[in-house]
């Protein structure tokens, strides 16, 4: 992983098109911002080099902004090639902390399949963290409904010759 940064929690550019979860916990940001005050030391953030956009850390972020901290350590991650900025952000947040699970991680996954039609199910369920036939089973009715498409669409074409 990349060096550990300080910097001003103003800095800090939340995008919530990229923001992986359907709400945030305030129960988190006070369970978090409790544990700052007792002296626990959390992971850094991950944003985005040159543009401080959060990948990681949402809830962290707000426990320091609510303590009035004014520095938060960070560390830049790149997004891999080819991988939707949504989708990267939520692979981060299915490995630690308040966890992304069930409901937000099926929604995601038809989010990034809808919007992308060409994406590879096998990578969406590599970087959300769940079997290759979950994340099928949660986007089937996408493919089957575009497989569909472009067979009437043959159809069509074949009978206009």
């Amino acid at each position: 992983m990349s060096s550990t940064h300080t910097i001003p929690v103003e800095a800090v550019v939340f995008d919530a098109k990229i923001y992986p979860r359907a709400v945030h916990s305030a129960a988190t940001v006070d369970q978090y911002a409790d544990a700052l005050e007792a002296g626990d030391v959390f992971p850094p953030i991950i944003l985005e080099p040159d543009t401080n956009r959060l990948f990681d850390g949402f809830h962290r972020w707000q426990a320091h902004k609510k303590l009035g901290r004014t520095d938060i350590e960070a560390v830049y991650r790149e997004i891999p090639s080819g991988i939707p900025p949504k989708l990267f952000s939520a692979s981060l947040s299915v490995k630690h902390g308040d966890r992304i699970k069930g409901e937000e991680l099926r929604r995601i996954a038809r989010e990034i399949v809808t919007a992308e039609e060409s994406f590879n199910i096998n990578t969406a369920a590599k970087y959300l963290g769940v079997s290759r036939q979950t994340a099928a089973n949660w986007t089937r009715d996408i493919y089957d409904y575009r497989r569909d498409v472009r067979a009437v669409s043959a159809c069509i074409m074949s009978t206009a010759g």
